[in-house]
């Protein structure tokens, strides 16, 4: 058994020490009284039965009015005053309250105990019913017997512990208390005594004073059964169980889907190579280049797990050399596969960018000078995120060191002319610093030079009339280069007049030879542009003309029928180099093409009013025999401008150089020389 722990409540402990004292008292006097008996057996009294009885019931109903015990911190519980039987003519004690019955539950069997041995003390044994359990009066309530009601009115009266109780007489009730009685009422005040020491002991322990002289603590409440859980408690922890051994086994599973897709991620990953990476072939101008340094991300698993393969070049590693210049102010660039992001730079020599963006933008480029370059192009892929297959994503560089030596591109319009025709000679794809430079023009045709064209340089070269049939070779040097040109000169038939007499010749007429001086002054100027690329040549004449006699027709007088059969040319014959035109009199005659008046001024005689127009390159248009002019020298005129008026016949012809050439299929825009610049 375990040792009672005294009570907390000071008011409590003062209580049951008035009523032990107060209970030892009376004991005392009726021990004094009347000795007690010698314990023995003997039959009970009906006054012992009665009193048995009612202190039995007085217990049962305290234990019903009890609430259920709570468990609590363990102390030392109060010894209370045990109930005495009640005896004829005296009030009974009021029952304790429920709360103090625990306490009286733990004591009660101690204070039994403690009755044994002093009757065992006393010689006798008490045949007696056993007590019923002591009440514990509450802290408020006052003593009702008149010990308890004496030590109230003089606490300074309480006897000693171990100290005989002061003898007092009990009015009315020792004349009716039997031996027996008597020493059951000596046995309960001892037991009080007992336990009022008991209880100081306790006071004292718990104060720090208690001794090694230990006492035998009454065993401890039992703790309170919990409380019945609701349905609501039960669900709840049943589900909280369930749910805990879900989630312990979805950890399992978890763990073994976690070990087996490691080892299958680890296999995928080794067998990811470098064959994934993707393969290019990037050309330039046809040289294939080799990559300078990759790094590429192959997918192992989705967008998650990636592989990577690098092979980064060091700073000083060589990129392609291409060791033969570029002759093209456009060298091609050629990408396979298509579909990847790309970005090219381009520099000069001196490290000025030239070129910055994509490879479809390099298409309309073209390099403005011979230089040495350096170009770098980088090929990327980028996962977008909204494919359902992961793509390989990475890039891929290239450099490339390479020179620019512009070849420029020199070309005939034609490989063959007519006889009086024109043939033109086109140098395109020159750097700027190449454009800047006059190509040189050579053939034993004609001596003429290059003018400045809208795509590069141009040169046309008169066939005369009379031009022998054959191959002729045209040196070109151009930008550095040199190259040579074979023009093929054709036959042409031209008509031709019999007359039996001069005086049937066509009038007006001037031929080559009889060219006015102040025309042949002029023929030598040379405008290095090109006017007329933007708008061509229109015929100069607005109403309806007659061409009376064509260019390279030729007058004879007294050829066989032989001669005239095979066209044969004889002494004595004329031939034109113009064309003789009737129209309506005193018409505009406007400029056929843009270009710059070099002559503008009344000749005199067949000649009369003549225009001479410089249109560029050395072409010119020539008017003779006008009305009147309606321009001066050294006037810039556009197209379709009025020159003058015209007289019923006229004489037209055009020039390059010096040499004439057919003009009726250059003003009318059938000259493919003059057409396409």
């Amino acid at each position: 058994m375990s040792n009672n722990k005294p009570t907390s409540d000071p008011a409590k402990r003062a209580d049951v020490a008035g009523e032990a004292a107060a209970t030892k008292a009376a004991a005392g006097k009726k021990s004094k009284r009347r000795p007690a008996a010698k314990a023995k057996t003997s039959p009970k009294q009906p006054g012992q039965e009665h009193t048995a009885r009612r202190a039995a019931e007085k217990a049962a109903r305290v234990a019903k009015a009890a609430p259920p015990a709570q468990p609590a911190q363990p102390e030392y519980a109060p010894l209370q005053e045990a109930k005495q039987p009640e005896l004829p003519g005296q009030a009974a004690t009021p029952p304790a309250p429920p709360a103090k019955v625990a306490t009286q539950a733990k004591t009660q069997p101690k204070a039994q105990e403690t009755a044994q041995e002093a009757a065992q003390r006393g010689g006798h044994t008490p045949d007696v019913a056993p007590a019923p359990k002591a009440e514990a009066p509450e802290a408020a309530e006052k003593p009702k017997t008149p010990e308890k009601a004496a030590k109230a009115q003089n606490p300074g009266a309480e006897t000693a512990p171990g100290a005989p109780a002061p003898q007092q007489s009990l009015e009315g009730e020792d004349e009716n208390l039997s031996p027996e009685e008597l020493a059951r009422v000596a046995t309960i005040s001892r037991t009080a005594q007992l336990s009022i020491e008991k209880i100081l002991e306790g006071a004292a322990l718990r104060s720090g004073e208690a001794t090694e002289e230990a006492t035998v603590d009454a065993p401890p409440a039992p703790p309170a059964a919990p409380p019945e859980p609701t349905l609501v408690e039960k669900i709840g922890r049943g589900v909280g169980g369930g749910l805990i051994s879900l989630a312990k086994w979805l950890l399992l599973v978890l763990l073994f889907i976690a070990v087996i897709a490691g080892g299958g991620v680890a296999w995928m990953y080794n067998k990811t190579t470098p064959a994934a990476v993707p393969t290019f072939t990037v050309r330039l101008n046809g040289v294939t280049l080799e990559p300078k340094e990759y790094e590429w991300n192959v997918p192992v698993v989705g967008s998650w797990i990636r592989r990577t393969f690098a092979d980064k070049a060091e700073k000083s590693a060589a990129v392609n050399l291409l060791d033969a210049p570029l002759e093209t102010d456009q060298p091609t660039l050629s990408i396979s596969p298509a579909g990847y992001d790309t970005a090219l730079t381009i520099k000069n020599g001196d490290g000025t960018e030239v070129f910055s963006g994509t490879a479809e933008e390099y298409k309309d480029f073209a390099f403005a000078a011979n230089d040495n370059y350096t170009a770098t192009l980088s090929l990327r892929q980028t996962d977008p995120g909204e494919t359902s297959n992961a793509l390989v994503t990475g890039k891929q560089e290239y450099a490339v060191q390479f020179s620019v030596l512009m070849k420029p591109t020199i070309r005939l319009n034609t490989n063959a002319v007519q006889q009086g025709g024109v043939a033109a000679v086109r140098v395109t794809g020159l750097s700027d610093d190449q454009a800047e430079e006059q190509p040189t023009f050579h053939c034993d045709i004609a001596e003429t030079a290059f003018a400045k064209s809208a795509n590069g340089w141009v040169a046309f070269v008169p066939v005369k009339y009379d031009q022998e049939l054959g191959e002729y070779p045209i040196e070109v040097a151009a930008g550095g280069y040199t190259e040579t040109l074979m023009l093929t000169v054709r036959a042409r038939t031209w008509n031709f007049k019999d007359y039996t007499s001069q005086s049937q010749f066509s009038s007006p007429y001037l031929a080559l030879a009889d060219t006015p001086q102040e025309v042949q002054n002029v023929l030598s100027i040379f405008d290095p542009q090109v006017y007329w690329t933007a708008n061509g040549f229109v015929q100069p004449f607005l109403t309806n003309i007659t061409v009376k006699n064509d260019f390279g027709l030729t007058e004879y007088v007294g050829r066989t029928s032989a001669q005239r059969a095979k066209n044969q040319s004889i002494a004595g014959g004329r031939t034109f180099t113009n064309v003789v035109i009737t129209t309506s009199a005193n018409q505009d005659l406007i400029t056929p093409a843009d270009g710059r008046v070099v002559l503008a001024k009344d000749l005199g005689g067949t000649a009369g009013n003549t225009v001479v127009v410089e249109h560029g390159a050395g072409l010119k248009s020539i008017f003779y025999n006008l009305r009147s002019l309606s321009v001066e020298e050294g006037q810039i005129v556009v197209q379709g401008q009025p020159l003058g008026k015209t007289n019923a016949t006229m004489l037209a012809e055009a020039r390059i150089g010096a040499q004439p050439v057919e003009p009726l299929t250059i003003w009318r825009g059938q000259c493919d020389a003059v057409r396409y610049l």
